[in-house]
């Protein structure tokens, strides 16, 4: 029996060791998937800038007069280089988005300062196509957030470029900022970019984050893109643990929602990851049905949760350990199901990533 349960043990190592070395197989292969794909970036973005740059200098000198088919073979090497050019910046982007440790250079940044900087950047285009845009904030509030600001700024560009082309001209780009205050979690910073364009089929909304995928509507109607835009969007925001929302209406236009975490200084995020460790301790330990073991328990983490800034839940739980007998028993189904509203109403405070549900 020692000697099987020793061989047991020995081809379980010898699997886990084969297992391991798979995945550092693996994680070398997409790091010189990544190194790759930076390499090959660099080398084309060059020339194809050089190109961009002298058919605008050829354009500018030829005498079209002669030759009116000139214009759109121009316009047509124009678009073609700049597409080319977009999509290798997209790859570089996409594949330094993979690069380990990310988060370790993330500094405080603000987000209104990043909104006012996309909007310059892009006001040639906006100016183009006659669209009026609207920035509204509270000047009251401050919208800063942990992150990397030069990746937020090409993620607010892309999803205002977008809303700019798929626009119908002359309308309305709404951009708001929001600092949403919660009570029993951590502050979110929400920014809404809102569209007056062609919008998205419902079918395809959860597509939109894939690399190359492009809506059916924008390919029908020959709208430029490289279809890597929001799949640098989503990444972005996954990296920043914050939380996008898609709302869309064909012909009327398109929501872009992402919800922030509020920056935490290194103190005010200790103090936070303690509470939510704890509020996730108590989710556990109230989920007994002992009467006298859940009155204890409900007593000891409703004392602590008040003290951790969680009033109204660490009241309710006080409360319900009032409202039960010291009892051995097991508690009866009115008591059992009051527990879980609460259960519910703890876990619905937990933030998105610590109940296994996507980032975007």
């Amino acid at each position: 029996m020692v000697l099987a349960e020793g061989r047991r043990l020995e081809l379980l190592a010898a699997e886990l060791a084969a297992t391991n070395a798979v995945v550092i197989e693996l994680e070398s292969l997409n790091a010189s998937k990544n190194e790759f794909i930076s390499n090959i970036s660099h080398e084309l973005r060059t020339p194809l800038t050089s190109i961009i740059g002298y058919v605008d200098v050829l354009s500018a000198k030829m005498q079209f007069d002669s030759n009116p088919q000139l214009i759109e073979i121009f316009q047509i090497l124009d678009r073609s280089a700049t597409i080319l050019l977009s999509l290798v910046q997209s790859l570089l982007t996409l594949s330094q988005l993979e690069s380990p440790n990310k988060r370790d250079s993330f500094k405080p940044i603000d987000l209104l300062e990043i909104t006012e900087d996309a909007i310059f950047i892009l006001q040639t285009e906006i100016e183009k196509k006659d669209i009026s845009v609207k920035l509204k904030y509270n000047p009251d509030d401050s919208f800063i957030v942990a992150g990397d600001s030069g990746l937020i700024s090409q993620a607010f560009i892309n999803l205002i470029a977008n809303a700019v082309k798929f626009s119908f001209t002359a309308k309305e780009i709404e951009i708001g900022l929001t600092r949403l205050i919660r009570d029993d979690a951590r502050n979110m910073i929400s920014v809404s970019i809102r569209d007056q364009g062609i919008g998205i089929p419902q079918s395809e909304i959860s597509h939109l984050s894939e690399r190359f995928y492009r809506a059916s509507n924008a390919v029908s109607e020959h709208l430029p893109g490289t279809g890597l835009g929001l799949a640098i969007v989503a990444k972005v925001i996954e990296l920043h643990g914050a939380h996008l929302r898609i709302e869309s209406n064909l012909g009327k236009g398109t929501i872009f929602t992402i919800d922030f975490p509020e920056y935490l200084s290194p103190v005010e995020t200790l103090i936070i990851n303690r509470k939510l460790g704890l509020l996730a301790e108590a989710i556990e330990a109230i989920q007994i049905d002992d009467q006298s073991l859940l009155k204890a328990k409900l007593h000891e983490f409703g004392g602590a949760l008040g003290f951790y800034d969680f009033a109204d839940i660490g009241g309710e739980l006080l409360s319900l350990s009032r409202s039960l007998e010291d009892v051995e028993k097991v508690a009866d189904p009115e008591t059992l199901r009051l527990r879980d509203q609460l259960v519910l109403r703890m876990k619905a405070v937990l933030p998105i990533k610590e109940t296994g549900e996507s980032n975007v």
